[in-house]
């Protein structure tokens, strides 16, 4: 993933372009763009960021970088105002004309073209003096060749007239190009005769300079000087004619305002609507007033709308977009809840004055106002999340900061507000009586009333002083074992027992696995403190596990035999609940996810180490561990196996199992373990006759099915180890029963 990089300055922006790519060319069809359609809408722009947002929009292809595109938008906003945006767009036509300069220069152009104190002259400048220097090489010596060929004053003559007819024709295009534009500036048409009568000026005097150079030789240092500045007027001159738009949005500022007084003052121009919008302006009247903005877009996108019907209404679709987003931004919602409904009404009525119609105006007014409420029905759940997120009495106090209600008839008039005057009125009482705040509570909440913030204002306000003791004697500790004496020593003082007392019982009793809460749980009950302290405890608990969890591992795998028993050691520790949930790993696992891997290995011979290694295939695993799992999964597999010795081997657990006072239930265990091996031959001697297990298990139910009995006798033909261990497990069994029931009879 990449860094975010920032961009500071235009080597900065170069040196971005490069490393992404980005096509030059994308970047002047933005600012084309801007100046273009999007300008009407740049223009009334309440902020930076609604104009940065408009901005971002234009780049519909996505050509190019957010960061790129922010910076040149802070850059340019600055001259989207009445009194700058002529002179920038009059600067950025004479600068686009070159394309050589823009592909070579393109941060020292852009940089001039941003720079107030710069009139784009640099660049033509910079082209003079590589177009001099090249001519000082190649042009003396082909107008000489030339003047062989055809004689210097014929050459003169042709070079001029052609000239001369060039400019003319220029003049002719410009003043017949629209007529339209000369009654829009009545300048232009002006303008453009004294700039023939200039034009055959400056061909007169070009003539006269030409003979003059011509009798003193060409001096290439000092024409160079007045070659640049007619280059720099003609060319001025030319995109002024070309490319002058006079269009305003804002009216001259009232005399004596400066700064944000007289932008205060500037008046909009209003988006005009004529006869010619009447039947779709009926729509907007009609329709929904939820609705109004998804018709007013429907209106601009109509294929049927010719340009000049359309533009309108594109134009009220964009300043109703900015004024949306300036309705729903926190400083708006803010000034509404802090100035009251008048205010309110205010905001709305002048974000609505768009059109010159006002029977439009009213109908945005009513959509604006509609749209504004929305944000206050629910800003509550804003302000509740923000108070029971503070953790000290300071910080409840900045948010509260935010809230001074000059008025409070906006709060009084949408209830869910009224919760700010509340806390507010709280607080003022708590700074006066700071021992009372129960009955402060008890007071504005009364006894069932917003029980979550009854119980968490108390802990802000008043534990906020014990948590930072708490963490002033907590913070430097690096291990469990060095904390908990610590919040021993704090649970021994009496303003602290509550807090202090309830941390050590909590981590102690997690510690030592009582309960069957996992470490999500704990976590949890951690939740009556501040997070930094949160934070401590739970790395250095977490910390304190990792390290018990990596010795018992060790100390298992270093002992020897007794596979299945020291694997079953192994996985009880995996599924130990205090790591469920928690960052413990032990070779790149967490324990529950090894126990899983455990539980799905089947042993197979032959293939146990391909298998052990799909299973653990990130290589931490260790030899030792493999190998335990390898042994143990092939024991417990020859213990599954129906055979006499297992057979055995069962009978000797349930032995050690009822010696240890373990709940048997014998009748039922020694039932199943026959009917289990009931095809197995259980006779002693070959030539004996066969005895299955299912003849056993018969031969005991029918003994536990007589009412007087007193010992069972199994056939001598059984194997003796069976016999003996399966007739003193049921006739002790049967013993202990008579005891009993005699011992009741007396």
């Amino acid at each position: 993933m990449k860094e975010d990089r920032e961009i500071n300055n235009f080597e900065d922006l170069v040196s971005f372009l490069e490393e992404e790519k980005t096509q030059q060319e994308a970047i002047f069809s933005l600012l084309q763009e801007m100046l273009g359609n999007a300008k009407d809408s740049l223009l009334i722009t309440p902020s930076k960021e609604a104009f940065i947002r408009i901005v971002y929009g234009l780049d519909k292809k996505a050509q190019i970088p957010a960061e790129v595109i922010r910076f040149l938008s802070l850059k340019i906003s600055p001259f989207f105002s009445a009194d700058k945006i002529d002179t920038f767009e009059k600067k950025f036509a004479l600068l686009f004309q070159n394309q050589s300069i823009r592909e070579n220069f393109i941060g020292d152009w852009l940089n001039e073209l941003c720079d107030e104190n710069k009139d784009g002259s640099m660049f033509i400048s910079r082209e003079m003096d590589a177009e001099i220097e090249h001519l000082q090489d190649t042009w003396e010596e082909q107008i000489l060749q030339e003047e062989k060929q055809q004689g210097w004053k014929k050459l003169f003559k042709q070079n001029i007239s052609q000239i001369s007819l060039s400019i003319k024709e220029i003049y002719e295009y410009l003043a017949k190009k629209d007529p339209q534009e000369e009654k829009t500036i009545p300048q232009k048409s002006a303008f453009v005769e004294i700039s023939k009568k200039v034009g055959n000026f400056l061909v007169s005097q070009g003539k006269t300079g030409y003979r003059y150079l011509k009798a003193h030789s060409f001096f290439w240092p000092q024409i160079q000087g007045t070659a640049k500045k007619a280059a720099q007027y003609s060319q001025k001159t030319y995109h002024w004619v070309l490319y002058e738009q006079e269009i305003y949005v804002w009216q001259n500022p009232p005399p004596g305002k400066q700064g944000y007084s007289a932008i205060l003052q500037r008046k909009k121009s209003k988006i005009c609507f004529s006869s010619l919008h009447k039947k779709h302006i009926q729509k907007l009247y009609e329709c929904a007033i939820q609705d109004f903005s998804r018709v007013l877009k429907g209106i601009a996108n109509a294929d049927k709308l010719t340009r000049e019907e359309r533009h309108p209404f594109n134009l009220l679709k964009d300043c109703l977009s900015i004024q949306e987003k300036s309705l729903e931004q926190n400083e708006t919602i803010l000034d509404i809840i802090n100035y009251g409904f008048a205010k309110f009404q205010s905001i709305v009525h002048t974000m609505s004055q768009l059109t010159n119609h006002k029977k439009l105006n009213d109908r945005i007014r009513c959509y604006l106002f509609q749209l504004a409420e929305k944000p206050l029905l629910v800003y509550d759940e804003f302000f509740r999340k923000q108070i029971e997120q503070s953790l000290t009495y300071n910080q409840i106090k900045k948010i509260m900061d935010q809230y001074p209600l000059y008025r409070t008839s906006v709060v009084m008039r949408y209830q869910p507000l009224k919760i700010i005057l509340t806390l507010k009125q709280i607080l003022e009482d708590f700074e006066q009586t700071p021992g009372e705040l129960d009955h402060i509570l008890f007071k504005y909440f009364g006894e069932t009333g917003e029980v979550y913030l009854q119980k968490r204002l108390p802990e802000i306000l008043v534990n906020s002083s014990i948590n930072e003791k708490i963490w002033e004697q907590i913070a430097h500790e690096n291990y469990l074992d060095e904390m908990l004496p610590k919040l021993n020593k704090l649970r021994q003082m009496p303003e602290y027992r509550k807090i202090a007392g309830s941390l050590y019982k909590l981590i102690s009793v997690f510690i030592r696995g009582e309960g069957d809460f996992n470490f999500s749980h704990f976590k949890i009950s951690l939740n009556f403190i501040p997070g930094k302290i949160q934070n401590k405890i739970l790395y250095l608990v977490q910390q304190q596990l990792q390290e018990e969890l990596n010795a018992s591992v060790n100390t298992i795998l270093a002992k020897r035999g007794k596979y299945v028993k020291r694997l079953y050691q192994l996985r009880k520790h995996f599924v130990d609940h205090r790591y469920r949930d928690s960052k413990i790993t032990l070779f790149g696992y967490s324990p529950y996810e090894i126990e899983k891997k455990i539980s799905s290995i089947e042993y197979q011979e032959g293939k146990m180490p391909k298998i052990l290694y799909h299973a653990f295939n990130n290589g931490k695993a260790p030899e030792a561990f493999l190998r335990l799992i390898a042994k143990a999964k092939k024991a417990e597999k020859a213990e599954q196996e129906k055979n006499i010795p297992n057979t055995i081997r069962m009978l000797q657990k349930i032995q050690n199992a009822i010696s240890h006072r373990e709940d048997v239930d014998l009748y039922k265990v020694l039932i199943a373990l026959f009917k289990i091996n009931g095809s197995l031959n259980f006779a002693s001697n070959a030539h004996d006759p066969v005895i299955h297990g299912y003849q056993i298990a018969d031969e005991i139910n029918r003994f536990y099915l007589t009412p007087n009995r007193t010992q069972i006798a199994l056939s001598n033909s059984i194997i003796p180890e069976i016999k003996n261990a399966v007739e003193s497990l049921i006739n002790q069994e049967r013993e202990k029963q008579l005891n009993k029931i005699s011992k009741e009879r007396e």
